[in-house]
């Protein structure tokens, strides 16, 4: 199979996508990995087994999921109300910088947000990242890749298992 690089400034068809425009291994895609449904946020994401869910909450002030910890590998899955017109054209989750608005996840159009230096300085919120973000169903979900801010082939695999649920 002939390596392609991801390349963020064409859309991206995370739903239904073309293996090719992904730097993966097709045979060893989400192989062996588990499934996480969050049926009453209305997503679901498949995750490696040394990112498992570390978080959940669903209450007056976060609607999150986290998988793994940091240091290391730790990603989340976060919903906002969609309140904010400006977010995801002119900054991300805790302003981060836009750097495409033609990304599309879980078949909807989105964005992407780098953050090279983290926000704050507590936690894993103070870590470089990279912002996932799409509107739907009144909310704004971010898929949000800390650590670094940079998205590697596992990463890209999460992104593409994501799916909405009806």
């Amino acid at each position: 199979m002939k390596e392609k690089k991801l390349n963020i400034a064409k859309p991206i068809y995370l739903e239904d996508f073309d293996i090719d425009s992904f730097d993966v291994d097709v045979e060893s895609f989400i192989k062996g990995w588990n499934t996480y449904t969050y049926k009453s946020l209305r997503f679901s994401i498949q995750y490696p087994s040394d990112a498992a869910p570390s978080i959940q909450l669903n209450d007056a002030y976060n609607r999150l999921s986290g998988f793994g910890v940091l240091p290391g590998k730790y990603f989340e899955v976060r919903l906002q109300k969609d309140t904010v017109p400006e977010m995801g054209v002119n900054f991300g989750y805790l302003d981060t910088e836009v750097k495409s608005k033609d990304v599309m996840i879980g078949g909807v159009r989105g964005y992407k947000a780098v953050s090279t230096t983290g926000y704050g300085d507590a936690g894993h919120q103070g870590s470089p990242s990279v912002d996932f973000g799409v509107r739907y169903g009144g909310d704004v979900y971010h898929i949000i890749f800390y650590g670094d801010a940079e998205i590697s082939k596992e990463e890209q695999k999460i992104l593409a298992s994501f799916k909405f649920l009806k």
